[in-house]
């Protein structure tokens, strides 16, 4: 768009990847009587000065690195930039001389900007750090960070560095992921070229293979989708850049090329090797990734092949494939036998109401095949499919069950109000644990209606040992004696005060609202008529007493005239009985 600006204007350009006579081009001042114009990425953000600029036009964006965590894929995303950023960027203006910015959009939408950038650690693929931290014998969570890494991104990092046999499975550093670490390049590449390197001999020409693979994923230069053909069209024509990142692999490991055919029949498998998050399966209108993520099916490509091997994908929800090769994950075994685990699976499928026993064997979250189980289905497994359903649906699972509902809301509100004397309970985490304290008293149920009217109270109850129980009985009580001697139940909530129903008659004498765990936790009295009609909602028993009791006094007597209605409540006994029997 700058083509046609006047001949006394330079236009130069200035990025990260670029090489220093360019750069040095774009920083240096403008010939006399020549104006110039820097088109730069935010690497002009730093402390980087360009001698004669001026004037500094925003666009308010910026191309950064963006790990997504559901596909495990690093990209670069367009995105806004922060206030922090924006004046950053004003201050490439007048760093020697008065200068002035402009910001290509609104005052409104400036100050609606985040004020800093999110802290890179938090928006990055962390598999690396952590191995490098393992090298230097520490975890992640030893180190001293202005900011500490998720859990999911700790868990991806995990996985992917276990699939790349770099940490075993204690979470221990292998003698492969310290070479890996060791020999300069992505983890990811490092995995493929050490293993491609052991099986030269095996598989004559997969080393020579990989560094062709290495050199054009680096590269990134925009070819077929499918490797075997980038490949051979970079052999037949290659690419200045391609041919650079060639010859520094070959340099590097010491590796003679020869003029020879590439032969790709190992092309999956060093794929594999590199991403093996990234080996998908066939489904539906996509693919199912070995970690759990989808990837759109491409109309190009891979039209009779159930797997693939993916090395690049992306776009904009991150399920697009920019470049893969088709696979047999049956051939990988020999080579990658950790990445695949056979396993009995027992499910129990509510529209036909069976249970489903299948002996599987998956790589990570794809099913390779799947078989009705040899083995007998003892309860073990049956507990096991009924925990599954338990996950699925909650306590929604089980039919109305108000005793043990109350339960958990009491077994909850104490791990609040007392988490000192009473472990964490919620239901979300109780689903999450249900092995722990549910699946022993499921074993012995063999139907779904069993299990529909299986009372969980005593499972639930035993997630307090005997002491808590004791405590819990004390400090929320299931129910309440009042003065007239009736038990009368409370009703808890998670949010809110406990509510006791009970009626007006059965409180005379009770000077204040009784309190709850330790008084941390107020109760809503409910008083009811003698035909348990609510009358009043109050938490402040004795405010009641001696002020708007006198207008229900007025109004019950002449209502229920055979129910005693004293003039001084606070002062009177309590009852349960009518007049002429007290």
């Amino acid at each position: 768009a700058l083509n046609d600006l006047p001949s006394n204007c330079l236009v130069a350009t200035l990025f990260g990847e670029q090489d220093k006579a360019n750069q040095q081009a774009a920083i240096a001042p403008a010939p006399e009587g020549m104006r110039k114009v820097v088109l730069t990425t935010n690497v002009a953000e730093t402390s980087l000065t360009i001698e004669g600029i001026r004037i500094v036009i925003d666009s308010g964006k910026r191309r950064a690195a963006s790990y997504n965590l559901k596909t495990g894929v690093t990209e670069l995303t367009t995105q806004s930039i922060s206030r922090s950023s924006a004046v950053q960027r004003a201050g490439r203006a007048g760093r020697i001389e008065p200068g002035v910015v402009y910001r290509l959009g609104s005052k409104q939408t400036f100050e609606r900007r985040n004020s800093h950038d999110n802290p890179e650690i938090l928006t990055s693929d962390i598999s690396q750090l952590m191995l490098e931290a393992k090298q230097w014998g520490a975890n992640i969570s030893e180190l001293t960070l202005l900011d500490t890494p998720t859990t999911q991104q700790c868990t991806q990092a995990m996985s992917l560095l276990t699939m790349l046999e770099a940490i075993d499975g204690k979470g221990k550093l292998t003698k492969l992921g310290s070479n890996m670490l060791g020999f300069g390049a992505d983890i990811r590449l490092a995995h493929m070229l050490l293993k491609a390197q052991a099986l030269e001999t095996e598989l004559p020409g997969i080393y020579r293979l990989a560094l062709y693979l290495v050199a054009l994923l680096e590269s990134r230069i925009n070819s077929a989708n499918e490797l075997s053909l980038a490949l051979h069209s970079q052999q037949q024509r290659p690419h200045p850049v391609f041919k650079q990142q060639l010859k520094y692999w070959q340099s590097r490991l010491k590796v003679t090329d020869s003029n020879s055919e590439l032969n790709t029949e190992y092309l999956g498998l060093l794929v594999a090797l590199a991403y093996p998050d990234r080996i998908a399966k066939k489904r539906g209108n996509g693919y199912l990734l070995a970690n759990g993520a989808g990837a759109d099916l491409n109309t190009d490509y891979w039209h009779n092949d159930d797997y693939l091997a993916i090395a690049s994908m992306g776009g904009h929800k991150g399920t697009r494939i920019f470049a893969a090769t088709a696979l047999s994950p049956f051939e990988l075994q020999g080579y990658l036998p950790h990445l695949f685990t056979s396993l009995t699976r027992c499910e129990f499928d509510e529209k036909t109401a069976r249970f489903i026993h299948q002996d599987e064997v998956k790589l990570g979250a794809i099913t390779l095949t799947s078989q009705p189980s040899k083995q007998k289905l003892d309860k073990t497994e049956r507990a096991k499919a009924w925990l599954n359903l338990f996950t699925k649906h909650g306590f929604a699972l089980f039919n109305e069950q108000p005793d043990a509902q109350q339960l958990l809301i009491r077994m909850s509100l104490a791990s609040q109000f007392m988490p000192d004397t009473f472990p964490a309970i919620s239901e979300q985490q109780l689903i999450k644990t249900a092995d722990d304290w549910l699946g022993v008293y499921l074993q012995d149920i063999k139907t779904l209606e069993q299990l529909k009217k299986f009372n969980y109270f005593e499972a639930l109850q035993n997630c307090f040992d005997w002491t808590q129980q004791t405590a819990l009985k004390t400090l929320l009580p299931l129910r309440l004696t009042v003065p007239s001697g009736s038990n009368i139940k409370i009703n808890y909530q998670l949010d809110g005060p406990a509510k006791l129903s009970v009626r007006m008659q059965e409180v005379y004498g009770l000077t204040s609202t009784p309190m709850l765990a330790n008084g941390k936790l107020p109760l809503l009295m409910e008083l009811l008529s003698p035909g348990k009609r609510s009358l009043q909602l109050t938490q402040d028993l004795a405010h009641f007493w001696a002020s708007s009791y006198r207008d229900v006094q007025k109004e019950m007597k002449g209502r229920y005239p055979k129910h005693f209605w004293p003039d001084d409540p606070a002062n009177s006994a309590a009852t349960n009985r009518v007049k002429s029997k007290m």
